[in-house]
């Protein structure tokens, strides 16, 4: 999924994490045994519904036909912005 959205925007990679840099905000992708975990963050609720509505709608096409199910928590750290962790 990196090299998908490397086209368009900057993305880096650090060991087994993606993380993908939208205006918006941006989110990490971190695969694990069962899962992958997503990490979204930005500076306003509004740039984090963007962010998150921009992964979720990737990760969805991505994962089809299998069924894709995101748990989103919240969690918000001072001076950092807004933050969505599974």
């Amino acid at each position: 999924m990196g090299r998908h959205f490397g086209h368009k925007v900057p993305v880096e990679q650090t060991g087994a994490v993606t993380s993908v840099f939208l205006g918006a905000g941006r989110f990490e992708l971190e695969p694990g045994e069962r899962l992958l975990a997503v990490r979204a963050s930005a500076e306003s609720e509004d740039e984090l519904a963007e962010v998150k509505r921009i992964a979720e709608n990737h990760l969805a096409r991505f994962a089809r036909p299998e069924a894709l199910d995101i748990d989103w928590g919240v969690r918000t750290v001072p001076g950092e912005g807004v933050s969505l962790d599974p």
